[in-house]
């Protein structure tokens, strides 16, 4: 058996009523908050965010777009520079 290590915590009846309901419908609290503080702990962050996005805009930046001569049938027309704005909004989101 694995060795365990217990936490204690103190929930305010008023303030953290929310948090309270949410853990009486839990069948398992211990596994519910196990899972609430792993998803909150692995979540991603500014750094990961940004970095991922700068990766989609090379992505972008690096396509090339064919005109309707060169499309094959069945496929749309980009459009490079509405889109490139409007990542370009996202990044500065970011900042």
């Amino acid at each position: 058996m694995a060795a365990k290590v217990r936490y204690t915590f103190a929930l305010d009846a008023i303030n953290d009523a929310e948090v309270i309901r949410w853990l009486e419908m839990q069948g398992n609290t211990s596994a519910a908050i196990r899972g609430a503080l792993k998803a909150f702990v692995n979540r991603p962050n500014h750094d990961d965010l940004s970095r991922k996005l700068d990766e989609v805009l090379t992505t972008v930046r690096t396509l090339r777009f064919v005109g309707p001569a060169e499309a094959q049938e069945g496929e749309g027309q980009g459009e490079p520079e509405k889109a490139a704005r409007g990542l370009g909004r996202m990044v500065d989101r970011f900042r």
